[in-house]
């Protein structure tokens, strides 16, 4: 099942959304120079949301634990 997250114009390089799809987790988006790459959003030691992170090339640090 497809579902619509965003428009790619609107997360720039280097930055993170967050998506909650239809009756599933959280994901986080990224786009790492031009490159969008998706992963879970729930850091995987506490309730804290990984696109809130900092980002560091092609490495995200939890806003949480950094």
């Amino acid at each position: 099942m497809w579902s619509y997250a965003a428009d790619a114009d609107s997360i720039r390089s280097g930055e993170a959304l967050s998506f909650v799809p239809e009756k599933h987790a959280p994901l986080a988006i990224f786009n790492v120079d031009g490159e969008f790459l998706c992963t879970t959003d729930t850091c995987t030691h506490e309730a804290s949301s990984l696109s809130d992170g900092y980002i560091d090339g092609d490495t995200v640090e939890c806003p949480f634990h950094f």
